[in-house]
């Protein structure tokens, strides 16, 4: 996870600088941001530390989705986007915290395909 993130910070702080370097060009550079989606990154995590699924199965449940439902929401926003330099996101923080906040009444299970 280490190198993951490493690798996520130094890609934001690229975007950033060609967004600066290119802002009086045609160019356009911004960022995506797709948040937490169902991927091997997650679900190798059920075979690495088996003990520990069922309770990192319910964080990825609220704050996962999906790949095919982030997107065509992202690729809708960036085709539609003539500003340098924007961040699109699909999991902002009102986002995040109105799921944890619904995740009582709101039951998802991202990985039910996993556990039959």
């Amino acid at each position: 996870m280490t190198l993951y993130g490493s690798t996520k910070r130094g890609g934001r702080h690229l975007i950033e600088g060609l967004a600066k370097e290119l802002e009086d060009s045609p160019v356009i550079v911004g960022g995506l941001s797709p948040g937490m989606v169902v991927s091997g990154l997650l679900t190798d995590q059920r075979e690495r530390n088996p003990e520990e699924w069922e309770s990192t199965k319910r964080i990825f449940n609220i704050l996962a989705d999906k790949v095919e439902t982030v997107t065509p929401w992202l690729v809708d926003r960036m085709l539609e986007n003539k500003e340098n330099g924007v961040s699109i996101r699909w999991i902002t923080r009102g986002k995040m915290m109105l799921r944890f906040l619904s995740a009582p009444f709101r039951k998802r299970d991202l990985f039910a395909d996993l556990d039959t």
